[in-house]
């Protein structure tokens, strides 16, 4: 075998090795937009800002009601020390709309870290929560947010 052959099969394989780990990783999570004229879309704005680390853009999204329960600089402190640094990944399912009442699910799941030699074994079960929210003067807030 000459070094022309081995360069190539050397470049083959490091080509197989990098598609096996793009295809089995999600470089990109899905996007999650956050469309405030809906329970889900209040929900995924309230999951992305605090994943984020901006709890400024979902102190907003709470009810009167629940904000009465903390002063905003209280909950911009809890929500920093708190923020997600393990790269959850959430899933917003349907919400069960009653009136101005409103329940959405929420799945979060953390991506397993990759094991020797270059294989993924997928995420780590999902945990289920739910968000309640309440529709006040003809906007979705949230009384209960996902994980409280």
């Amino acid at each position: 075998m000459d070094r022309f052959t081995g360069w190539i099969g050397a470049a083959v394989l490091a080509l197989v090795v990098l598609a096996i780990v793009l295809i089995r990783s999600q470089a990109v999570p899905p996007a999650m937009t956050g469309d405030l004229s809906s329970p889900e879309g209040v929900t995924r704005a309230w999951l992305m800002a605090i994943d984020d680390g901006r709890p400024e853009d979902a102190w907003p999204l709470l009810a009167p009601r629940t904000q009465a329960r903390e002063t905003r600089d209280d909950f911009l402190r809890r929500m920093t020390r708190s923020r997600n640094s393990n790269n959850s990944r959430f899933t917003v399912a349907g919400a069960r709309i009653s009136g101005d009442e409103a329940v959405v699910e929420v799945s979060s799941s953390r991506p397993r870290s990759p094991e020797p030699p270059f294989f993924w074994t997928g995420g780590a079960p999902s945990e289920r929560t739910v968000a309640r929210l309440e529709r006040i003067e003809g906007t979705w807030r949230l009384t209960v947010p996902p994980g409280d």
